[in-house]
């Protein structure tokens, strides 16, 4: 074996571990190297800082011939920071052991400082000698082989070695070689390569260096040099992305132009090798200039490329990503939709023929990933947006941490979180992104080309945050930070426009926080600056325009004349004007337009016409469009409602804004989203079936109101009960088709069901499998929307699962009995009778009723409840003894009423006078003169709205000392969240199946942390005894052998259940309202979870299990429709807490007249089907015994309730 005299080369010092508080100021200045050991002097090198924790020495480093060296760093100062002795043994190169070495040194700066000396070996041939062609071949392979195997590893010891191994060969080559040309082209691509994947500036100039080189000693008849032009027109690219120098883009093209040239016609594979490097430079001269010229050469030259390569060839994936990348840029300029559907189809086949472990997996997974983001923009399909965030976080994942795109790709992952946070409103998403940001100018230098991008990011970012939080931290940093960007970008650069109109947009967002004229003034003039550098043709120029319409707007309203509110309409038109059709973001553009018109309309003195007709049509189309952001569209819609109201409040107009306005809410909280995030999305919108309603019976559309009602309430459990419906029907028709129907409204039923956890603080391996999950449950509702539209194409089938018209409803009740459902609006209050007697609705005003006044006797009940402590269930409370032991919440007084009565007389009283008396009154209900027969009185299910769903209906009346007059005497009452719910019960009423018809007893009387409630031991004891005498099937479960996987486990075997427990009921998070077991819980996201074919008769003897969430009245978020929801036909709940003495006998008595009345057949069966007479019966029993009227007896029988069929 050969050994020549030494050079180290790559040499390098590298932070491991220590002193992370200090990089940005610690900083070594020095090697020196001891050669041998104990030599006074040494050799001294500069170190260059090339990275917050590397430092390399330029160049090479020529050793003598010694056994061993020492190495010395110090630092500015002089001060020796590290050293480290290394052997004979190391620095000796065999061809046959790797070239590269590293070795931990001696740290003399702080504990816990650790630096590593890393070097290459070079071979240097003894004077006047060089090695033969063999040995130099030999070195060659060896560097081909590692620089190969780099290209599919990323191994920075793989390229390393091939460098080492080039640069010998060079070093040992006698001058004039033939193959010196070729070695130096090896050598240059190696640099290249390197510095692509760790961005060491060195290695880009030795790269430019020695291609230059190798071009240079190339005879022009070389059939190699046009490989050799196009590799050093690479390296020019690569310098121009990093330093933003246009004369180097262009000495790019032009070397890869002469590559093309001088290469022969029939030369397919190299002439395509060089078509697609010339593609590339000229995208990269696209991206800095915006000449559509370039991008469409680039596209050309690619496209050439690629018809000219085979199936199979190793270079397909690549030029298939650079098609597509070019292709997605053109849209970016033009917004040719072709051009992005093309790309993402170039790119996706880039990926699908790229190996897993291949190095250039993540950039094609970015560039995918920017394709679909713009897609998204363009459409504003959320699974678009989905597609684009899944591949980025994977191509992060597959990112080392000092790869030089890591920047670059965090920063297009935070714009896709954006992106989607525009879309959806999600916090956070913007959160993320700023994340994101962040870390991108973080890891970037301050003189890096691209600084400009990653801070305009940043400042985007916190804009939008600020507009979500108003936390005026954000804008003001949004403010400095796009400042600092716009500072760093060319006059000439093509994303100026961008920056300049982020600034604008974040300067009048500060004007509305801070009214500061300066900024309003600032933001007009930097939006009108952009306006004027960016091309009439341009993609971006309408939201631009948009940006400068509203900065014009508001100069108007702090003062400004006439005048600006036709610069900003004459602003949003062109805006309008300009938009694609079928741009995702034109429907909150003309949202825009007609606002201001309608502005002007409001303020000028003429009041004109036109601008009313032009503002409603602007604001009917922007609600009207098929296409865009729901939240946009409805926000339209409401306003187009709101404005025809107002001024012409008959308009038959109304009807199609409402229309358009309830069959947007279902878009705003689709299937895609989990039920907790559902609820969060309502709360914005509460309110909006009542006030539909109102107008419906102001214009005499009594049909309307019900529906409306029908289709923007309970929205939740309509969606649940729809991917639950039975497809027996179905399955006549087509079975394949019902059976697909039933596995995605299974999956998706779990799916909304769970609660995804919040990203913040994960990994990204534990972010990506949140996000695939969340792109799993977008794919199945897309999915179940199109099954939708399969089955209502059968016919027979146009209206499966569609909200029900009025007439359907009517048909579908109850043979028996009444429905009352109840509007409560600020407008007005009325009531609707249905009955399957009656083929119309029955109106029902209500003109001594209002919403405040249902907020009055709300809060007065909730402030009742507070002073008696009615909140838990208790052994011992202020209702369940006169007299209490000390130790207990002592009785407090009752308050009294604003007339001298008490609070929970009133109350009942005006709800009997103001609501329930005109209701039975208008309906005919006589007295029953029969007191003791209550099964026969008639039957009234109540569905109220708003605040009128927190009152007890069902205990309103007149309650003297000496006479009074209720409800429960005229009728027996239930409540339904909406028609429909009773409808379909209705529709399956049935007696359980034999073999589970049965009851489930829970007893839990003690829970840590609760008052205990040894009353559920006798109610439960009492029961069972009396299903013993009735031989009815029944299952107890007590104290602690009460889990959650029992108690549902006998769900599903039983097909009633009895609870008797505590429960709470949570405000913060709805789906976190639970029964309390001994160690564990049962909550309403897990009873939601539950599909309980047999389910008849739940039974909820414990506290709060009706009261529903004050800021969601109308969704009926609590325990008792969680039942209904899980299966449960009939519910027994309670709407505060009830009395631990009092609760076994009336279980008693309930389940006396159950089994005392049942018509059921089944042998050791239970049937709750007269649950609601049984309910009334025991609520009167109970009523009884007190035997007064009194606030402590009202108190105690009230809560009870009965929902359902």
């Amino acid at each position: 074996m050969l050994i020549f005299y030494v050079s180290i080369v790559d040499l390098a010092v590298e932070f491991v571990l220590g002193l992370s508080e200090l990089t940005s100021s610690f900083d070594l200045k020095e090697l020196n190297v001891f050669a041998p050991p104990d030599s006074e002097e040494g050799q001294g090198f500069e170190l260059v800082r090339t990275s917050s924790q590397r430092w390399e020495v330029p160049g090479f480093v020529e050793l003598p011939k010694y056994e061993d060296v020492d190495f010395i760093v110090k630092s500015g100062s002089g001060e020796v920071v590290a050293l480290l002795h290394v052997d004979e043994r190391d620095l000796t190169p065999h061809l046959d052991h790797e070239l590269k070495h590293s070795q931990m040194m001696e740290c003399r700066h702080a504990a816990g400082l650790e630096l590593r000396l890393s070097w290459s070996l070079a071979i240097a041939a003894p004077e006047g000698q060089s090695a033969d062609d063999d040995i130099l071949e030999e070195l060659n392979e060896h560097g081909i082989a590692f620089a190969s195997q780099f290209e599919s590893t990323g191994a920075l010891e793989d390229i390393a070695e091939a460098i080492s191994a080039f640069q010998t060969a060079i070093r040992l080559a006698p001058e004039g070689h033939t193959e010196l040309a070729g070695w130096l082209n090896n050598l240059g691509n190696a640099f290249l390569s390197r510095f692509e994947r760790t961005g060491y500036v060195y290695d880009l100039v030795e790269a430019l260096r020695t291609l230059g080189n190798a071009v240079d000693i190339s005879p022009e008849n070389d059939n190699d040099l046009p490989s050799r032009l196009s590799n050093l027109g690479n390296c020019f690219n690569r310098r121009f992305e990093r330093d933003g120098h246009l004369e180097d883009v262009d000495k790019s093209i032009a070397l890869h132009q002469r590559a093309v040239e001088l290469t022969p016609e029939d030369d397919l594979e190299d002439r395509a090798a060089w078509l697609n490097n010339l593609g590339n430079a000229f995208t990269r001269r696209f991206e800095y200039l915006g000449d559509v010229h370039d991008i469409d050469e680039a596209i050309s030259a690619q496209r050439r490329a690629i018809e000219t390569t085979v199936e199979g060839h190793e270079e397909l994936p690549c030029m298939l990503s650079n098609l597509g990348n070019s292709l997605w840029y053109r849209f970016e300029q033009t917004g040719d939709l072709a051009d992005v559907v093309e790309s993402i189809s170039s790119l996706e086949h880039a990926i699908r023929i790229t190996p897993e472990d291949h190095a250039e997996l993540a950039p094609r997974l970015s560039n995918l990933a920017n394709s679909f983001a713009s897609r998204f923009r363009r459409n504003g399909i959320l699974s678009d947006i989905a597609a684009a965030i899944s591949a980025t976080q994977k191509s992060v994942l597959l990112t080392p941490d000092d790869h030089p795109d890591l920047g670059a790709r965090l920063s297009n992952l935070g714009n896709l979180f954006l992106a989607r946070f525009d879309r959806t409103g999600e916090t956070s998403d913007v959160t993320e992104s700023i994340e994101a940001y962040r870390r991108t100018v973080d890891l970037t230098l301050e003189d890096h080309a691209d600084m400009h991008i990653w801070l305009s990011n940043l400042g985007n970012a916190l804009r939008t945050r600020f507009d979500k939080t108003r936390d005026p931290n954000d804008i003001n940093e949004a403010v400095s930070v796009l400042r600092r960007a716009i500072k760093l970008t060319p006059d000439e650069h093509g994303y100026l426009p961008t920056y300049l109109s982020n600034l604008g947009i974040s300067l009048m967002l500060r004007f509305e926080k801070t009214q500061d004229h300066a900024d309003i003034e600032e933001a007009i003039s930097t939006l009108q600056n952009s306006v004027q550098l960016i091309p009439e043709d341009s993609s971006i120029l309408p939201s631009i325009l948009n940006s400068l319409g509203a900065s014009y707007r508001l100069q108007f309203n702090c003062g400004g004349d006439i005048h600006s509110l036709d610069d900003t309409i004459a602003t949003h038109q062109k805006a309008v004007q300009l938009a694609p059709t079928g741009h995702a973001e034109l429907p909150s553009w003309m949202k825009n337009l007609g606002n201001a018109l309608y502005k002007r309309f409001t303020s000028s003195r003429t009041h004109s016409p036109v601008d009313l007709e032009s503002c409603l049509c602007q604001i009917s189309e922007a609600a009207t469009c098929g296409f865009g952001s729901p939240h946009v569209r409805l926000a339209a819609a409401i306003r187009w409602a709101e404005i025809l109201q107002l001024h012409t409040p008959l308009s038959i107009d109304i009807i199609n804004a409402f229309d358009t306005a309830l069959n947007l809410v279902a878009l705003t909280v689709g299937l895609e989203q989990t039920v907790g995030r559902r609820y969060t999305r309502l709360r914005a919108i509460s309110g909006l079936p009542q006030e539909a309603a109102s107008a419906a019976f102001r214009l005499g559309r009594l049909d309307k109101a019900i529906e409306w009602l029908e289709q923007g309430r309970c929205l939740v459990w309509a969606q649940l009960n729809n991917l639950r419906t039975p497809v027996e029907n179905l399955r006549t028709h087509n079975g394949d088709l019902a059976n697909e129907v039933e596995e995605v409204a299974r999956k998706l039923d779990m799916a909304g069901s769970t609660q995804r956890p919040s990203s913040i603080g994960m990994s990204l391996l534990e972010k990506i499998t949140v996000e695939d999950q969340a792109r799993d449950h977008l794919e199945l509702s897309t999915k179940w929307d199109r099954l939708l539209e399969t089955v209502r194409a059968i016919p027979g089938y146009e209206t499966f699962l569609m909200p029900s018209p009025c007439s359907t409803l009517i048909r579908s009740l109850p043979e028996s009995g009444t429905v009352v459902v109840i509007n409560v609006h600020k407008s007005r209050c009325d009531a609707i009778a249905l009955s399957r007697s009656q083929d119309e609705p029955h109106h029902i005003p209500l003109p001594d009723f209002s919403l405040a006044k249902a907020n009055q006797y709300r809060s007065d009940m909730r402030n009742e409840l507070e002073s008696w402590g009615l909140r838990v269930r208790r052994e011992e409370g202020s209702l369940d003894s006169d007299t209490e032991p000390s130790e207990t919440r002592p009785i407090r007084p009752a308050r009294l009423g604003k007339g001298g009565g008490s609070v929970i007389r009133d109350v009942l009283r005006n709800l009997w006078v103001e609501v329930v008396r005109p209701c039975i009154g208008s309906l005919g209900l006589a007295q029953s003169d029969d007191q003791s027969n209550r099964e026969e009185l008639p039957r009234i299910w109540w569905c109220p709205t708003g605040p009128l769903s927190f009152l007890p209906l069902h205990a309103a009346g007149i309650y003297g000392n000496v006479a009074s007059e209720s409800v429960l005497d005229h009728v027996v009452s239930s409540y339904i969240p909406t028609v429909s719910a009773l409808s379909h019960r209705a529709q399956e009423a049935k007696s359980a199946h034999e073999v589970v018809s049965g009851l489930l007893l829970i007893s839990q009387p003690n829970v840590p942390g609760a008052s205990p409630i040894p009353g559920t031991t006798r109610e439960v004891k009492v029961v069972s005894e009396l299903a013993e005498i009735n031989r009815a099937r029944v299952e107890s479960l007590d104290g602690i052998s009460v889990t959650v996987e029992a108690c549902l486990e006998l769900m599903s075997r039983l097909s009633s259940i009895h609870l008797a427990c505590h429960a709470s009921q949570s405000s913060a998070e709805p789906l976190q309202s639970r029964f309390l077991f001994h160690s564990s819980a049962l909550d309403l996201a897990t009873i939601m979870q539950r599909n309980l074919h047999n389910a008849d008769l739940a039974f909820l003897s414990a506290c709060q299990t009706s009261s529903g969430e004050e800021k969601l009245p109308d969704e009926a978020v609590h325990l008792a429709a969680g039942m209904l929801a899980a299966g449960y036909r009939r519910v027994v709940a309670t709407m505060w807490s009830i009395g631990d003495r009092h609760a076994p006998d009336l279980a008693k008595d309930f389940y006396e007249y159950l089994w005392s009345h049942s018509d059921t057949q089944i042998s050791g069966g239970f049937d709750g089907e007269r649950s609601a007479y049984a309910l009334h019966y025991a609520v009167q029993r109970l009523r009884n015994r007190l035997n007064d009227n009194g606030d402590k007896s009202l108190l105690a029988w009230t809560p009870y309730v009965h929902f359902g069929n």
